[in-house]
């Protein structure tokens, strides 16, 4: 896909990671920023629209509603896309490039008793030689204490031996800095899965080597064998933000459905704005691909299978009886004005049986001297 420059607005985005309020232990911390978005007045975002060099000051209201006391620590960190497609703040020890080196707190740590709140101040100083584009990043405070797990402990809180987990929570950081939008993002795989019972999975994949963050929108269409289409599946696809992959998937429930199945993706990659109204542009780009894959209700088979051993089972059981009485049959002259109800009268078998293996046809008629099969057994028994 061709990359296309466009005239880049921007802002600088800060929103509730992981959830609006983060619980640790018996105590509940949450957080607020101190001056709410201009555009929307959440309290939850931290958001700029700044130029190089310049600094950002602002702060982090936290605040402690549970029923003890409570330390957390506080770091800046850069954020990504996960394979989801969902915002995804770097850990602590990871490799920090933009908003986790650029923010300094005025407190690493604070405790909090029950009802207290503090305004923990920060400075985001922005390179001079910054590139233009969107920058993501949160202010993130973590449960601190020391840790039972020894020197064993990761930077994710979990270690070996003694199970630990920490949870942390956190405001988004978006930050545009004005220039030239560089768009490339595209498509590198669409594939298909099958799930659970009348569940298939659809896979995508998206690189973004741009500069700005798009939410990639999908419309399935599915057409049978046949070529009619006989569903829709209309969803986003997550986030993608500048440099990122991601994989997302999407589920079909194919209900009683089965057979060859076409399914027509169509991409519109919707440029992320930020909440800025009057800046929205809508679809920028756009792409389509389309597999073919198949379903096989595996229930119905075993099914089918089932009845047809059984169905297998009795054609086979009746053609050896027959041709045992056959292989062992007696032959016979019919005597003038007999029929076969009375030779199964007389050799005390049924007259179809007799029919069968003669391949007599209705209306079933025997002449005189006519050499027929009467079943062995039957005869012998009347011989007696």
């Amino acid at each position: 896909m061709p990359k296309i420059k466009t005239k880049l607005v921007a802002t600088f985005l800060l929103a509730l990671i992981v959830l609006p309020q983060a619980v640790f232990a018996n105590s509940l911390i949450v957080s607020t920023v101190k001056n709410p978005d201009p555009y929307s007045g959440n309290s939850s975002w931290f958001r700029y629209y700044e130029y190089p060099g310049t600094t950002v000051k602002d702060s982090i209201i936290l605040r402690n509603i549970g029923k003890q006391a409570e330390s957390v620590k506080l770091y800046a960190a850069d954020a990504t896309s996960n394979d989801a497609g969902s915002f995804s703040p770097k850990m602590e020890n990871d490799d920090q490039k933009g908003i986790g080196v650029w923010t300094t707190l005025s407190k690493k740590e604070v405790t909090l008793t029950p009802g207290q709140s503090e305004e923990i101040s920060f400075e985001i100083k922005i390179p001079q030689e910054i590139t233009p584009g969107q920058y993501f990043g949160s202010i993130i405070y973590e449960e601190s204490g020391s840790s039972s797990c020894g020197p064993n402990e990761n930077v994710s809180g979990f270690c070996t031996g003694n199970i630990q987990i920490k949870t942390r929570s956190g405001n988004r950081v978006y930050l545009t800095i004005p220039g030239e939008a560089r768009h490339d993002i595209k498509m590198l795989d669409f594939k298909w899965k099958k799930s659970k019972k009348n569940s298939v999975y659809f896979s995508f994949s998206f690189t973004n080597n741009g500069n700005v963050a798009f939410e990639p929108k999908a419309i399935i269409s599915i057409y049978n064998s046949l070529g009619k289409k006989i569903d829709t599946i209309e969803t986003k696809l997550g986030k993608s933000l500048p440099n990122t992959s991601m994989n997302p998937s999407v589920e079909w429930n194919y209900k009683e459905n089965w057979g060859d199945f076409t399914a027509k993706a169509e991409i519109y990659y919707l440029e992320d704005n930020q909440g800025r109204v009057d800046s929205l542009r809508g679809t920028v780009l756009s792409e389509k691909k389309q597999i073919n894959f198949y379903v096989i209700p595996w229930t119905g088979v075993i099914y089918a299978l089932v009845i047809i051993l059984i169905i297998g089972g009795a054609i086979s059981a009746h053609y050896l009886f027959y041709l045992r009485i056959n292989k062992t049959a007696i032959r016979y002259t019919v005597k003038k004005d007999e029929n076969l109800i009375d030779l199964a009268e007389t050799y005390n078998t049924r007259w179809q049986i007799i029919a069968h293996i003669n391949k007599l046809r209705p209306p079933y008629v025997i002449t005189e001297n006519q050499v027929i099969k009467i079943p062995h057994s039957s005869a012998q028994k009347n011989e007696k």
